[in-house]
């Protein structure tokens, strides 16, 4: 479980879907990562706008380091858009105040 104040890295990849019914990692031309907190505001981040916050780690293969700032479950979901179009599943991450406060 994670404690607010940590950071946790949301990694999700891009795919293309080929003649032969197999997928390829493959690039975007936008990819947008929405996290969505219990109370707060959802934050939302892209690729290539916000590259060095959103990492390209590979080709298809990208990564977001978010600042848990509150307790409780978290939501997120990845979208790609342009010359891939698609998205993650929505997934989920709890969280636990800081047991040291």
């Amino acid at each position: 479980m994670w404690t607010v104040g940590q950071k946790i890295r949301l990694r999700w990849t891009t795919k293309r879907k080929n003649l032969d019914g197999t997928e390829t990692l493959a690039d975007p031309t936008t990819t947008t990562i929405v996290v969505k907190p219990p109370v707060g505001s959802k934050t939302t981040k892209a690729w290539p706008a916000d590259a060095g916050v959103v990492i390209r780690e590979s080709t298809g293969s990208f990564y977001y380091e978010y600042t848990i700032a509150e307790a409780d479950l978290h939501y997120a979901s990845a979208k790609a858009t342009g010359a891939l179009i698609g998205a993650s599943d929505p997934f989920s991450f709890d969280v636990e105040a800081d047991p040291t406060v």
